[in-house]
């Protein structure tokens, strides 16, 4: 649950245990629109914004999460935001075990591509930690590996299906900028830790949902995430599915996100947004 939670909030491509899905990406009563490519998007951020979730399975809480975002800044050239992501446990199972994740990506303004990304994650006493630097307009990223601390570094580099590879956080900031009709579909891809995935999404329809961030009007997204092993889905693994409720506003926020596990159905519920100013970029 947790690792699924975590990844469906920070990029719609999760890295947790999930049961059978089924369904398709093309609701029967839309018509098919050709598929577009979210990079060609700019990030959509508000600098200095907050916003958090609370994760439930089965009516249980088990998972906090936020997301805050910096101030744009240069950095070896190039205007890059620093946006950091944080989940832990909570309620029952906080009392049970100690889980924790992060996620912070360095975020080129204009493509909306990440310069850099540092995941960690702790669990049960154990960390990994994955930094992967881009390379320059090029398709691969050099990783640096550190299974637990005090351990010794291991670096590799990894081919990317395209220079236009996100990051989690990245490709969450890129969905929020994306306006678009029932029936539009999109295509993304991610590095999460150390995997591959690609994302395809659907817009199903609109509708109004009421939550602890009060009324309003929202886009409602359909997804698959797939392990890739190159350019070919991973068939050991069994696709990812989810349905995420896009605030239609100018604070854009992910509201709400429902998966289904093999230990049930997972909701994700946005419980505050701040921001200093409401400006994008």
């Amino acid at each position: 649950m947790r690792k699924a939670a975590i990844y469906l909030l920070f990029g719609l491509a999760g890295c947790g245990r999930t049961g059978p899905f089924g369904g398709s990406l093309q609701p029967a009563s839309l018509p098919s629109e050709p598929a577009v490519r979210l990079e060609d998007l700019h990030p959509y951020f508000v600098a200095g914004e907050q916003i958090t979730w609370s994760v439930t399975l089965l009516g249980v809480e088990g998972v906090r999460a936020r997301l805050a975002v910096g101030q744009p800044g240069i950095e070896k050239g190039r205007r890059v935001v620093a946006v950091a992501a944080q989940a832990e446990s909570a309620g029952i199972l906080a009392a049970v075990k100690k889980v924790r994740d992060s996620v912070s990506s360095w975020i080129d303004v204009e493509s909306g591509i990440p310069t850099r990304t540092i995941s960690e994650v702790e669990m049960k006493g154990k960390t990994l930690e994955v930094q992967a630097i881009r390379r320059s307009r090029q398709p691969v990223a050099d990783l640096v590996v550190k299974r637990g601390k005090g351990a010794r570094e291991l670096k590799e580099s990894k081919r990317l299906p395209s220079f236009e590879t996100h990051d989690p956080l990245s490709a969450i900031l890129v969905l929020r900028n994306w306006t678009a009709a029932n029936g539009s579909r999109a295509v993304f891809t991610t590095l999460g830790g150390l995997r591959i995935w690609r994302t395809d999404v659907v817009v199903e329809g609109r509708e109004e949902l009421s939550g602890p961030l009060g009324k309003r009007q929202t886009i409602r997204i359909a997804g698959v995430s797939r392990r890739m092993i190159g350019n070919r889905p991973d068939r050991r693994h069994k696709p990812r599915t989810f349905t995420l409720w896009l605030s239609e506003d100018p604070e854009r926020i992910p509201l709400k996100i429902i998966a289904t596990t093999e230990y049930g159905e997972i909701l994700v519920s946005a419980t505050s947004y701040e921001a200093p100013m409401l400006g994008r970029r």
